[in-house]
């Protein structure tokens, strides 16, 4: 059991992405449901001044043992750069059908 928690706090570099401040957001989307919801967040890490490209969003459905459906999810920027494009990619195709 303290394995785990000695692990987690290994790496500080985890919290970077919770604990940061929001430096920009996008304007929210609405999934398919009117409760649901996601948006891009650009986020200062808190040691390294780093900046991370984060998702928050609220699934149309969810059966999860948190109780929270709000998550996030970060990514450093060449990774973030690799998800537009793949997204664009799904854009594009999605627009030819």
């Amino acid at each position: 059991m303290w394995t785990a928690f000695r692990n987690l706090f290994s790496w500080p570099d985890r919290f970077d992405g919770l604990f940061g401040d929001v430096a920009f957001r996008t304007e929210q989307e609405t999934g398919q449901f009117q409760h649901s919801f996601m948006e891009w967040r650009v986020k200062k890490g808190l040691n390294s001044g780093e900046l991370l490209i984060g998702l928050a969003m609220k699934p149309d459905g969810y059966a999860g043992p948190d109780g929270s459906v709000t998550n996030y999810i970060n990514f450093d920027l060449a990774t973030a750069v690799r998800l537009r494009d793949k997204l664009d990619e799904c854009i594009e195709f999605a627009s030819r059908r």
